[in-house]
């Protein structure tokens, strides 16, 4: 049946008609009946039926049934049209579409005509696509023809170009052979022959091969160059700045992939040495990359910033105060309502991140720490301004338009360019820094949106990704420190070589440098930043870790104080100290210490020379110079190349003023050269003369006052907390030790040179007072052994001691300046023990007569009441003894005169009893002498004493002290004993109570051989007036009266 509604259906295919589409319908409606009708018996053999299946079998199916038989034959039969006269997509089509039927519900007639044109027009497609298939493959058959034909051609030719080959080759040979017997000796046979052609082609085939290799390098070579020209194209495109940074990470990817192949064909040693230039040029074009895309987004950033008028607002420093004070004004509103400044500074902070993770720029060090960025250094602090600090790229631009001004006056021929005015740019710097802070002003904790515009705008980039956090703990004024400090770091060191030929210019800039920084850690301490504390460079250090620059300006220092010392110690005025000096050369004015005021107690308490107070303000003034210098070495070398040598040199000078003094004073008389005489010895006096008198005591009292005062100097700066921290130092570290031990060699030197130009009067007092190692042999270059450590510090340690206490206790009490201490303070007791001598011998030396005088003939009264107390004789020495005291009184302050005092006055009384009692045997004295010595005793020595106490009342406690008479107490216990009234006398008993015979029965009856002192004897001294038997033998002083026999 199905082959019938084939047939049909062809024949009908052309030109179907409505008759013949119901004749169709009908017959597939039949068709559909008969196959029912065979599906209800199964198709096979009929089967036994029982009685009561008859009726069901027998029974016509129902119209339902009918329906979906048809239904089912449709869509049987139609498919088989289908796969006849369908294209093969429709076929395919429909075999795909086998389990989903054509129609599910009996169909139309218009359906089924529907679908008989759709199978029509498929039929006419499929005729057409088989006429063009047919004219493809005749075109195809006709090429393959004429292909054929050319290669029949070409290989009948074959024979003839393998023949030509042949022949080439032949040739090529022959001329090889030829060649190689022109250069060495002639094959001897064919394989000799055979054997260079070898090597010929194994020269080919090298060839090719570099040929190979040169190819694949200039590929490398042209990749990275397009990287490089795409990373720069696409940066001009704002929508693919994107894949600008992306160019840029597959170039620097390439790079490290020819590194790492580089690293690795660097083991084989057949490998060439090309590729290390070929690293070398990628590298250079990954920076060229890098450069050109930060100089492109960087200048696009600036001049965003510059067009919105806020660099030339705020580059000036003559901004309102509301403007550069407040960072929410008017330039903050400029920079933050800019949206190409935002975007511009976007940019530039992804092109720092990316620079950062490719290796191209190291981590901005204003960036916290994170885990991925971990710094390599941690222990080592990076400072603001420092040549290992990396700024933010958007910084850098912000920071630009600042430096315009500097650039122009102090860059170029400008009169504002000038050496000796190095505050200019150090203020000018300054000004900008304090200017600027406020853009820069970091966040306050707890205040949302708080800061300076910088720190806004990282702010804002900083939120949109979880990546940048790092960005909003930026520390903003670390940036704006190093960006300021840099260019001044720059002029600094372009200024330096130019300064090494001038001392004074060097010396001033290092000053204006080193005030710089202090006023800038002021400004901003390192605990304000978080850089771990680090703050910020010292431009000072530039100067001072140049070891030439340091040098020079160590030397130029040195220069300048030495001048000034030398100035000031041979100036004519180098002595003078007050109006009471009455030598008649020297300038009459008066110098004070540092800080004195101007009361009558502070005056007399720190008078001084001249010279030795200018050559204190001179060593002062050089601590100021180094007191802020970071490094112990640096301040230990001031200390011991300038101050220690002046203070050496002044010592000398006053040392040798001292020698002259004692060597024209002394038997031999010998002219010695002497600073503080030698300006008097063309008066027309002799050497003797300005050795005595108030002219040598006012001398001594010069070095005397010049030495105490330098001495009260040292002590105090000892006390600073400079000096404190530098002996600390010294003592504690192992730099220090070492610094210690080259000062301590450095100070046996100078005494070695000391010893050998010393004289011989002054080794003999050295070598009596320190001891024979002292004075040793004056040769020149002696190979003897050092002498050792000792606790005076005499001799040179030994490198073994380094560290030990032995030589640290060398630095005593007063630290660094314990040995110039101890040798003015030598000068000073030296001085005071001339000034005790010369008073002492000139006084005595005038009581010559007044020792001859007779005491033991009896004087008519009425000579005795003529003759003036105190005796005529003794006036000349109370003269002299008030003169000089008078004048040191006048002069030293009381601590320095009360020892002398009591000295001098210790001797003269000393002198009195041994020259006028004791001297000359017993029985020297009667009742009237003794009277007379008592009178002379209170009225004259003691009378100038009271006279010296009044003329100095207004000093605290007197200046003699509270018992003037304390000294005199020898000589007046032997005058109250002289006086003792005896019977023979024709006195009475004294005012004690005692006489002359009752005490010379105690005294004798006590101190003769086998006596005991008891407490009559005892009782006898307390009621002649406490007399002290010990200093005075009160035996011996009673048998200087006439009347004792004994």
């Amino acid at each position: 049946m199905a082959k019938s509604v084939r047939t049909v259906t062809r024949a009908n295919t052309s030109a179907p008609s409505p008759s013949s589409k119901l004749v169709l319908l009908s017959r597939l409606v039949s068709a559909a009946g008969d196959k029912m009708a065979t599906t209800d018996t199964g198709g096979s053999a009929p089967a036994m039926l029982e009685p009561h299946q008859l009726a069901a079998s027998l029974a016509p199916p129902t119209h339902d049934q009918q329906i979906s038989y048809v239904v089912e034959h449709c869509n049987y039969i139609l498919t088989q049209l289908a796969s006849d006269s369908l294209s093969p997509s429709l076929v395919s089509h429909s075999a795909d579409s086998q389990h989903a039927p054509v129609f599910t519900t009996l169909p139309s007639s218009s359906s089924l005509e529907a679908y008989l044109d759709q199978l029509t027009s498929a039929q006419k497609q499929a005729d057409a696509r088989t006429a063009h298939l047919e004219s493809q493959l005749r075109n195809q058959l006709l090429s393959s023809l004429s292909g054929v034909k050319l290669l029949k051609q070409k290989l009948s030719s074959l024979p003839d170009d393998i023949a030509t080959t042949e022949d080439k080759l032949l040739d090529l040979c022959e001329d090889l052979v030829i060649a190689s017997s022109s250069t060495s000796a002639v094959p001897e046979s064919s394989r000799d022959g055979a054997a260079t052609l070898m090597n010929r082609l194994d020269q080919l085939h090298t060839a090719i091969d570099q040929l190979h290799k040169a190819k694949a390098y200039f590929s490398i070579l042209a990749q990275a160059e397009d990287l490089r020209l795409a990373v720069a194209r696409c940066d001009q495109d704002q929508a693919q700045r994107e894949q600008a940074l992306h160019h840029l990470s597959e170039l620097d990817a390439l790079v490290r992939k020819v590194e790492k192949l580089s690293a690795a064909g660097s083991e084989q040693p057949e490998v060439g040495g090309d590729e290390p230039k070929l690293v070398s040029f990628l590298r250079s074009q990954r920076s060229v990359a890098f450069k050109t895309l930060r100089k492109a987004r960087c200048a696009r950033l600036s001049e965003a910033i510059q067009q919105t008028g806020w660099s030339q607002a705020n580059a000036d420093l003559s901004t309102t105060k509301d403007e550069a004070g407040d960072p929410n004004g008017l330039s903050a509103a400029k920079l933050l309502g800019s949206e190409r400044v935002k975007l511009a500074w976007l940019d530039v902070c992804e092109l720092q991140d990316a620079a950062e993770q490719l290796g191209l720029l190291s981590r901005a060090t204003a960036k916290p720490s994170s885990k991925s960025h971990s710094q390599p250094t941690q222990h080592e602090a990076i400072t603001a301004g420092s040549d290992k600090y990396q700024p933010l790229l958007t910084t850098q631009c912000l920071v630009e338009p600042m430096l315009l001004r500097f650039r122009y006056h102090f860059d170029g021929d400008r009169s504002t360019n000038r050496l000796d005015k190095p505050e200019w740019f150090l203020s000018h710097i300054a000004s900008l820094i304090r200017a600027q802070a406020p853009l820069f002003h970091p966040p306050t904790h707890g205040v949302p949106g708080s800061g300076g515009v910088v720190v806004r705008l990282n702010r804002a980039y900083a939120n949109a990704s979880s990546s940048r956090k790092p960005y909003r703990h930026i520390d903003t004024y670390a940036e704006l420190i190093h960006g300021l400090l840099t260019p001044l770091r720059r002029k600094l060191a372009s200024t330096m070589p130019a300064l090494l030929d001038h001392p004074s210019l060097l010396a001033h800039t290092v000053f204006q440098a080193l005030t710089f920084d202090a006023d800038l850690a002021e400004s901003f301490p390192p605990s304000l930043t978080v850089l771990g504390g680090a703050g910020t460079r010292k431009i000072s250090d530039d100067i001072l870790d140049n070891t030439e620059w340091f040098n020079r300006w160590l030397d130029g220092e040195k220069e300048f104080a030495l001048r000034r010392f030398e100035e000031i110690v041979n100036a004519a005025d180098a002595w003078a100290i007050g109006s009471s000096d009455s030598v008649a050369d020297d300038d009459e004015q008066v110098f004070y210490s540092a800080g004195s005021t101007n009361t009558e107690d502070e005056v007399e308490g720190q008078r001084t020379t001249k010279s030795a107070r200018s050559t204190m303000e001179i060593l002062e003034s050089v601590s100021e110079r180094y007191r802020p210098l970071p490094s112990l070495s640096q301040r230990l070398s001031f200390l011991a190349i300038v101050q220690l040598p002046i203070l050496r040199s002044y010592a000398q000078r006053l040392t040798r003023s001292l020698d002259a003094f004692e060597s024209l004073s002394s038997a031999f008389a010998r002219a010695m050269p002497g600073e503080i005489t030698s300006a008097t010895s063309g008066s027309g006096t002799s050497d003797s003369d300005m050795v005595k008198g108030l002219r040598g005591l006012g001398r001594l009292v010069k070095a005397l006052l010049s030495a105490q005062y330098v001495c009260e100097e040292l002590e105090r700066w000892s006390e600073t907390s400079a000096f404190v921290e530098l002996s600390s130092a010294l003592d504690s570290t192992q730099e220090g030790r070492q610094l210690a031990l080259g000062l301590r060699k450095d100070q046996g030197v100078e005494e070695d040179r000391e010893l050998d130009a010393a004289s011989l009067g002054m080794l003999l007092r050295r070598g009596l007072k320190r001891g024979a190692a002292v004075a040793r042999p004056l040769a020149a270059g002696s190979s003897g052994s050092a002498v050792g450590s000792g606790e005076a510090g005499v001799g040179t340690p030994k490198l073994g001691d380094v560290g030990s206490r032995q030589v640290l206790n060398e630095w005593g009490r007063f630290g660094v300046w314990e040995e110039p201490r101890m040798k003015f303070g030598d000068i000073a007791a030296r001085a005071v023990m001339a000034v005790e001598r010369l008073i002492t011998s000139e006084v005595l030396e005038l009581l010559r007569p007044y020792v001859l005088r007779r005491w033991d003939q009896q004087e008519q009264e009425e000579d005795a009441e003529e003759e003036t107390i105190p005796t005529p004789t003794l006036i000349p020495s109370l003269s002299m003894f008030s003169s000089h005291l008078g004048h040191l009184a006048s002069i030293l302050p009381k601590e320095t005169l009360l020892p002398i005092y009591r000295h001098v006055s210790s001797s003269v009384a000393n002198a009195l009893v041994e020259r006028i009692v004791m001297a000359g045997g017993s029985k020297r004295f009667t009742f009237a002498g003794g009277v007379r010595f008592e009178r002379d005793l209170k009225e004259g020595w003691l009378g100038v004493v009271r006279e010296l106490v009044e003329a100095n009342a207004g000093k605290r406690d007197g200046a003699l002290g509270r018992r003037p008479e304390a000294p005199w107490k020898p000589v007046l216990d032997a005058a109250t004993l002289l006086r003792l009234p005896s019977s023979t006398s024709g006195a009475g008993k004294g005012a004690d109570g005692v006489t002359l015979a009752k005490a010379v029965q105690i005294v004798f009856d006590a101190t003769d051989e086998g006596g005991v002192k008891g407490e009559e004897y005892k009782v006898l001294l307390e009621r002649l007036g406490n007399v002290d038997d010990t200093k005075i033998n009160v035996r011996e002083v009673l048998r200087r009266r006439v009347e004792v026999w004994k």
